[in-house]
């Protein structure tokens, strides 16, 4: 290398070095920067509750929660209920408080339908403390061993803040609890925002958290984020520890106020303006007014600049502490009454006012289905609840069928609400599905609701099956409002679909419904109001229309359906023939220009209707008797016979192969089905493979068929390849297959 060169990398090294220290020396110009704060003890304040007992009771349609905490004095408990907040002791709103010798029981009465209850408590030095309770899970009653946790905040420089919580008895490390560290801030002349704080580094804020006997988490703010919020800047400290019980989860909250300027009086509201979209009359609602600053004052929540009145059916709550200010209002039946224009005020001389909501009830109709009274299966009374002069009218979706309803009456709930009742030919409905399984049996019971003049039938595996055939498998159960269809298989059938034929009053083309059920599905028992199950995969729906320009009386097709090519001896099968067009005559099928007997293994149905006639014919065992020249008869006075197919049952013999094997030969078991008598051959291509029948066994399966397991030993040449063909043959053919010693 050159000395010129040298020369030159030298330079830049010095150059490199003078950079490095230029940057050293600003970061300690930037730490210098950084005052540290008087390091003060730390101020602990307690949650002010802590859980001792809970326990859910559910009967037919409520569900009753009994909670005991220990208190603090000063601390204020409130329920919260699918986001309502409702106060520990109103009767009106179903809840109740008792005190205890060293403890308060608070109980309440819910709906099933609830799917979110928490019990909160808060303290006037700001710990707010969530238990999250099961309200869907189990009935049970569980003792808590009265835990008591604290919270304090410490500024250690003008640019971090650590948050600390501390619990009695002490967090364990091994248990299931986290932190989390969340800002309230605002900037000139902006909002109030809340903001979750990530670990994942920024260049703006950075957080860290400490999982030890005590939860530590530690914030570093960059100059910027100080100067946008240096007069408004609250922490949050929050620690969760799941329970994994009756009560889910346990969560303590703690703010405090840690602006680098604090000027006294200075406040913001939440912006928590989201309300249901859905909200309609007669449900509950909380109207929500929240602040947060210093010395703040009291607010509350006004609708069309009117004071809210604690009525009946309205609880109305507030309170404030150092840094918090709220106000709720929670209707209990909400109604046109509640609509307008809401807004937070603020007490004193500013009054100042932020918007909240525009509140307008959306339109919504409450119905119910109900199979009391005289009501049958065949005839259902429609109940349903709304706003005055509701009414409903029914008809399918081309709109030519239209449901006639026999009567109607209303009544009146309240001065803005009403009940429709009216009665109805209902057309049928999925209730119910339930599968059990037992061995090689699988029991389906499926109820319906059934329209009058309805076509039911079953279809196991493309086999129509009815649905009181006992030989079959099937039965059939009137109850009251509905009727129950039962049907007991194998858990070799692959496909089961109970089919709907519509063919009613006001019907004039057939609508054809299939619920397709899925027996590989867990046992269970489901219930039907709208949507699909596991058990259920599907549902469909098909309606034959003639769309013909010209329509001709009297004109009509004959179709058949074949059986499958595999159909095979000792299997179920059916044979049909159909006609559709305009009022099509009635059908029969023949076999060799015989009528066919409905005799104990056999299953004869047929359906007539306008467009479409059907006739079918289903074995319960395919043997050589169903084989034959098959033809539809026209039941029209003319007897005309169509012919159809000339059916045999194809030669199939169904096998398996099965591996074990010992450490000198290979020793395998063939298992094979078909025909009474099959035998079993096997034959290699050199003298020198051997294959040796070890053990034969025979298992009768029905009176026409068996099962035939052999077990055979192979003995290969060490070198020439050789191939073994094993045949399986009964009366109706043969199946075969190779093995080799290459294999």
């Amino acid at each position: 290398m050159s000395f010129s060169l040298q020369l030159q990398d030298l330079k830049k090294g010095q150059a490199e070095i003078k950079s490095m220290l230029k940057e050293v020396l600003y970061q300690l110009n930037k730490t210098d920067k950084t005052t540290p704060v008087p390091e003060k003890p730390l101020i602990w304040h307690k949650t002010g509750s802590s859980l001792k007992f809970v326990k859910k009771v559910t009967s037919v349609d409520t569900v009753r929660l009994q909670v005991e905490l220990s208190l603090s004095p000063g601390t204020e408990v409130q329920w919260v209920v699918d986001s309502t907040i409702i106060g520990t002791n109103e009767s009106k709103f179903g809840t109740s408080s008792t005190k205890l010798e060293r403890s308060t029981q608070y109980t309440i009465n819910l709906s099933k339908s609830v799917e979110f209850l928490e019990l909160i408590s808060v303290t006037p030095e700001n710990v707010y403390t969530r238990y999250n309770i099961d309200v869907q899970g189990h009935d049970s009653t569980r003792y808590f061993n009265d835990s008591v946790c604290q919270a304090a905040v410490n500024q250690t420089t003008n640019t971090s803040a650590s948050a600390f919580f501390r619990c009695s008895p002490e967090l364990d490390t091994r248990d299931s609890w986290y932190q989390d560290i969340a800002l309230i801030a605002r900037s000139e002349n902006e909002k109030v925002r809340f903001k979750t704080l990530e670990i994942e580094p920024n260049p703006f804020i950075n957080v860290t958290y400490d999982r030890n006997t005590t939860a530590n988490g530690t914030v570093i703010f960059s100059d910027e984020i100080l100067d946008k919020t240096k007069s408004f800047l609250f922490l949050n400290s929050i620690l969760t520890v799941n329970v994994y019980d009756i009560v889910k989860y346990i969560t303590h909250r703690y703010t405090q106020d840690i602006s680098a300027i604090k000027t006294n009086g200075e406040f913001g509201y939440i912006d928590n303006t989201y309300l249901d979209p859905k909200l309609s009359e007669g449900k509950s609602v909380t109207i929500s007014c929240e602040a947060i600053g210093r010395n703040l004052p009291s607010i509350r929540v006004e609708r069309d600049g009117m004071t809210i009145s604690d009525t009946g059916d309205v609880y109305i709550t507030s309170s404030r502490s150092t840094v918090w200010s709220t106000f709720y209002v929670t209707y209990l039946h909400t109604s046109k009454e509640i609509e307008g224009k809401y807004t937070c005020v603020a007490d004193g001389k500013s009054r100042e006012v932020f918007p909240l909501y525009n509140i307008e009830l959306k339109p919504k109709v409450k119905w119910d289905l109900m199979n009391g009274g005289n009501v049958t299966y065949e005839s259902k009374l429609l109940v349903l609840e709304g706003s005055e002069g509701l009414d409903v009218s029914c008809s399918n979706s081309e709109n030519d069928t239209v449901i006639v309803f026999d009567k109607v009456q209303r009544t009146t709930l309240t001065k803005w609400t009403e009940r429709l009742e009216k009665w109805h030919e209902s057309p049928s409905s999925l209730l119910s599905v339930e599968k059990e399984t037992s061995g090689e049996k699988v029991l389906i019971r499926v109820e319906l609701s059934v329209a009058r003049k309805t076509y039911v039938f079953w279809n196991v595996d493309s086999v129509i099956i009815g649905t009181n055939e006992k030989k079959f498998g099937t039965s059939r159960t009137e109850l009251k409002n509905s009727v129950q269809y039962n049907i007991e298989l194998s858990n070799y059938v692959k496909e089961l679909t109970l089919v709907l034929i519509a063919n009613g009053t006001g019907i004039t083309e057939p609508i054809v419904t299939w619920y397709i059920l899925d027996i590989r599905a867990e046992d269970t028992k489901r219930y039907f109001n709208i949507g699909l199950d596991s058990i259920i995969k599907s549902i469909k729906y098909s309606q034959i229309k003639d769309i013909s320009a010209i329509k001709k009386a009297g004109e009509y097709v004959v179709l058949s359906y074949i059986p499958p090519p595999e159909a095979v001896e000792g299997e179920m099968l059916s044979i049909g023939c159909y006609a559709n067009g305009r009022n099509p005559p009635a059908l029969k099928l023949e076999r060799n220009g015989m009528t066919i007997i409905d005799t104990d293994d056999v299953y004869i149905s047929s359906i007539k209707s306008p467009q479409w006639t059907a006739y079918d014919v289903s074995y319960l065992h395919a043997t050589e008797e169903i084989e034959g020249n098959y033809s539809c008869v026209i039941e029209d006075g003319s007897q005309k016979t169509i012919p159809l197919f000339d059916f045999q049952l194809k030669p199939k013999i169904r096998w398996d192969l099965m591996q074990e094997f010992n450490t000198a030969e290979e020793r395998k078991l063939i298992v094979v089905e078909g025909s009474k008598g099959i035998i079993m051959n096997a034959t290699c291509s050199t003298p020198e493979g051997i294959v040796t029948f070890d053990t034969v066994k025979r298992s009768s399966l029905n009176k026409w068929s068996e099962r035939l397991e052999v077990w055979i030993q192979i003995k290969w040449p060490e070198t020439e390849y050789t191939q073994c063909d094993f045949i399986a043959t009964d009366k109706h053919g043969e199946v075969s297959f190779q093995m080799s010693n290459k294999n």
